[in-house]
């Protein structure tokens, strides 16, 4: 039973990868149980056969969505004022930290499986050929136009930074992965991102840098000519779109400067302004309730109040960046809910990062978790992504088996 289970049911957890990220390109639907259930079962049945020692943070991460957030909603009856008609939307955002839960058996998993890493990439390289024919086909049809983009992937800024995450998840492997076949790969994973940069998402932007840097410093001189590579495209797009006139991100970049100069005007009716303005109303929701919030639906029942007054030009609903958010929504709880999920992932990696540094693979590993977990906090600080459940989960489950990563290595060091 036991090789039955490391030889055939490992096929699992690339395979709810691949099906998260397909689900996250066509639906951005809230319909995750069924893979809490199938990882739960797979969890309990791991412990027949192997006793694992449960790493607090991981558990932390996983549970803290849960504590603060959901079991809120629960116990103070906060669905009571949300209208009927969005019950069901309000009901699954609050919810989704319960499915999380039993996502702390993923790392676990990766351990009693104790396969290479190459069976969680392998499959996803294949989405990300197939994913990047899609995008580069559809965002050329519409001439990288941001207007129709948007509508096409839509919401673009979830889409974009759901996949410029796989995309340097996926980036990772192309390093050690060996063979012609490999720097393939490593031009595969940067095109995917820099057609996605061209959508003109600017909040995916920031923390790019961050992500290349690190990777040219870790793996330089395991391979200095796919760090050069990667280097040299990167610094090839940036020139590329310097010398582009029509260059759509030179256009978002003279929005930006535009932006600046209304706010300056205290016009905040633009995109850039929009977000100032938002976070200014989330402080003032926070001063007045500080311990739990209004709630994320009082959060756009009162930007529907200042469209209605003409502050705003939609009716959003959210605040555009996941602390002013949850300061305005779910008030101490809500920021305490990111602090402690964020905290502990962060913790877990960087003290694995420290302790092994000389080991190259927990080394790694650990890096690729900080980054990936940095990138998607700096891109929060312009987008609230948390309020779309199938990318958070797909997010979740990246993050959790990087861990796994770490921890089978850590076991093979100790044996």
């Amino acid at each position: 039973m036991e090789f039955f289970l490391k030889n055939k049911l490992v096929y699992f957890v690339p395979l709810i990868l691949v099906a998260l990220s397909i689900q996250a390109v066509f639906d951005k639907g809230a319909d995750v149980y069924y893979y809490s259930v199938i990882i739960f079962v797979l969890g309990l049945i791991s412990l027949k056969y192997h006793k694992f020692k449960v790493d607090r943070s991981l558990i932390i991460f996983c549970c803290s969505g849960f504590v603060f957030i959901t079991l809120s909603y629960w116990l103070m009856g906060r669905f009571d004022q949300i209208p009927n008609k969005l019950v069901e939307t309000y009901t699954n955002i609050s919810n989704q930290y319960f499915w999380v839960v039993p996502l702390a058996f993923v790392p676990y998993l990766v351990v009693f499986f104790n396969k290479s890493e190459q069976y969680i990439f392998e499959p996803v390289f294949v989405f990300i050929f197939f994913l990047f024919a899609y995008v580069f086909y559809n965002s050329y049809i519409l001439v990288f136009n941001r207007d129709l983009l948007r509508f096409f992937f839509n919401p673009i800024i979830i889409f974009d930074i759901t996949f410029i995450s796989l995309s340097f998840f996926a980036l990772f492997y192309a390093f050690l992965k060996k063979g012609w076949i490999s720097y393939i790969y490593l031009c595969l994973s940067l095109a995917l991102i820099f057609v996605l940069i061209l959508h003109g998402s600017r909040g995916t932007w920031l923390g790019l840098p961050i992500v290349l840097i690190a990777y040219f410093l870790h793996f330089y001189k395991f391979n200095l000519k796919k760090s050069l590579l990667m280097v040299l495209l990167s610094v090839f797009f940036v020139i590329s779109n310097i010398v582009w006139d029509e260059s759509p991100i030179k256009k978002r970049i003279k929005q930006l400067a535009e932006d600046k100069s209304q706010l300056i005007q205290e016009n905040y009716q633009t995109s850039s302004g929009v977000r100032v303005f938002l976070w200014q109303e989330s402080w003032k929701i926070f001063k007045e309730n500080k311990l739990i919030g209004v709630s994320s639906y009082g959060v756009e029942k009162h930007n529907c109040e200042l469209k209605e007054s003409g502050k705003l030009p939609v009716c959003f609903q959210h605040m555009h960046n996941i602390f002013f958010h949850e300061l305005a929504a779910n008030g101490v709880l809500g920021l305490l809910g990111l602090v402690f999920t964020y905290g502990a992932i962060l913790y877990f990696f960087i003290t694995k990062f420290l302790t092994y540094f000389n080991n190259f693979n927990v080394r790694g590993f650990s890096l690729l978790g900080i980054v990936y977990v940095l990138y998607y906090l700096i891109c929060g600080l312009t987008e609230y992504y948390l309020f779309f459940v199938l990318p958070v989960y797909l997010h979740y489950f990246v993050i959790l088996i990087l861990a796994g990563f770490v921890l089978r290595y850590e076991a093979i060091i100790k044996k």
